[in-house]
Parts: structure tokens; sequence; C-alpha cells
């Protein structure tokens, strides 16, 4: 039943090469950039996304000067993320306006963890269901917040931010109350980024290797050590079969001699190999494992 830590495809770490801080970061706004002109919409020029894009084109022009700081590698992760779920949707007109919902709302930089951010919320939620569909499986949004099906059987997906430590059981168990309501089994989805983000900066400056070393010692810490009480979160609710925790983290790249977003995937089903759910768990976590990312990236 065990499945464990593992990363986003082989071997074990998905790799957005050149994307941080580099000419990658130049195309990836150049591409959002475009998307929006076609669109004709205007960003506000107070929103996160302007922010953000701010923030990449100054340290594009002063790449190599300096070490980057961690608004610069959060904006750089955001807007990934941004230019994955734009590569998906952008051709459906009921999802961008939530996209633009997602990503023209909130205050440009995080402030303290009780802070509500719908933007960021729904832009979590967005991700999930681009990361389904990238692994072939057809995406909706409806309670608890996402729907997909694979090859047939349908499944609905609960996503949360989790802001602090301490607040990732009450979010485990927000998310399962969640799916109880709804239609069909599901999965409940955590991204755990700005947990790591924090823990990870002093850090940064490992290497790939470091930077593996650093993430398994984080899940252990995270996940496996608390395994038993993010298991009794999720319980109670027959029709949860499984948890996935994203996490992004920052390295240095010693050949491209930049920074690079890795992504850490933890998954654990909630249902005994008896369980017709759990084979469907599998290959819901494999397909998403061997997905490949759109444009600039590349797994190593």
């Amino acid at each position: 039943m065990h499945l464990g830590l593992s990363m986003i495809n082989t071997p074990k770490v998905e790799i957005v090469r050149g994307v941080p801080l580099g000419a990658g970061s130049a195309a990836m706004l150049d591409q959002l950039d475009e998307v929006l002109r076609l669109r004709n919409v205007r960003p506000p020029a107070d929103c996160r996304y302007s922010r953000y894009r701010n923030v990449l084109r100054a340290r594009r022009d002063r790449v190599g000067s300096t070490s980057p700081t961690l608004e610069q590698l959060y904006a750089t992760g955001e807007l990934l993320q941004m230019s994955w779920i734009v590569s998906c949707f952008e051709r459906s007109d009921d999802i961008w306006r939530m996209i633009e919902r997602a990503f023209f709302r909130d205050a440009a930089v995080p402030t303290d963890v009780m802070t509500h951010s719908p933007g960021r919320d729904r832009q979590f939620e967005l991700y999930v269901a681009a990361r389904l569909q990238m692994a072939g499986m057809t995406t909706s949004f409806a309670e608890p917040d996402v729907c997909s099906n694979l090859s047939g059987w349908p499944f609905v997906v609960a996503a949360k931010r989790v802001k602090s430590r301490k607040n990732l059981l009450w979010q485990i168990k927000r998310a399962r109350d969640q799916i109880a309501k709804a239609p069909a089994d599901g999965i409940i989805a955590i991204d755990y980024s700005y947990v790591a983000a924090a823990e990870h900066v002093p850090n940064l400056e490992g290497d790939l290797e470091a930077g593996h070393s650093w993430a398994e010692g984080f899940s252990a810490r995270e996940f496996h050590a608390r395994w038993h009480s993010l298991a009794d979160a999720a319980s109670g609710i027959p029709s949860v079969f499984g948890v996935m925790i994203f996490a992004r983290f920052f390295q240095l790249h010693p050949d491209l001699h930049t920074h690079v977003i890795s992504e850490l995937l933890f998954t654990r089903p909630l249902c005994g190999n008896d369980d017709p759910r759990f084979g469907k768990f599998v290959t819901i976590e494999g397909r998403l494992r061997s997905s490949v990312l759109p444009s600039d990236t590349k797994a190593r």
C-alpha cells in the first residue's frame, strides 16, 4: 500500500531548464504577454501578475550580477505555473474568465499566513486541472474543485493551499469534508510550496544533488513522519481514496549556472490494494509523474 516519496518524471525529478532568471524566463513572459495581447487583456498595474512580471524583467536585465531574492524566485515559480495553465486552457473562454480572476487579483506579495488569497487558491485549482489534462485526463470545474475522468471512471479533486505547517491537517480535513458532498470518489490535493520555499531559502546555494537531498529530507520530515496524523485527518469519509502533495523548491544548476525549479510530489493512497480504486490511484499518479510539460521544460 505504501507508495512513498518520489519526484515527478524519471529519474525522480522534473527540472524546468533555463526558465528561472535567464533567457527562458524572458521567453515565458513574452509568451504570456502575447496571449494577453491576443485576448485584448490589460492586467492592472497593481495586480500580482504585473508585479511578478516587473520583478523578473528587472532581474533579467541584471542576470548574473547577484544571487536571486526569495521574491524573484517566488515570482518565477508563480509565472511558470501561470504559463502551464495558459498553455492548457487559453482557447477556453469559460476557463479564461477563471484565469483572469486567478492571476489579476490578490496582493502581489503574500502577507501573513492567515490572509485569504482567493486568486492563488483558484490558480492552484487550475494548476491541478492542467496537470491532469496534460496527463491525458479530461477536466471540468465543479464542487469540490476539479472534476476529472480516468478512462470513463469519474473522480473529483479537492485542492487546498497550505501556507503554514500547522494548518496542513486542518486543510486536509476541509478537503475531506468537501469530497464527502461530491457525487464521486475523490483525491485530496495540497499545495505545500509556500512552506517549502520558506524552509529551503537558507539552503538555496546547493547544487542539484544537494537540492534533491534537501527535498528527500523535507518530505521525510513533513509527510512520512506525520503520515499517521495526515491519514487520520483524511479518514472517516470512505469516498476519499488518496492524497497528493505538491511542493516547488529551487536549486542551482551547475551546467546552466542559474536557478531551476523542481517540484516534489508526495502521494499516498487511502485505500487497500484490494480496493479497485487502488489501481486507479496508481494509474493517475503514474500519469502525472510521466506527463510532459509544455514549452520550455524538460525532464532529466
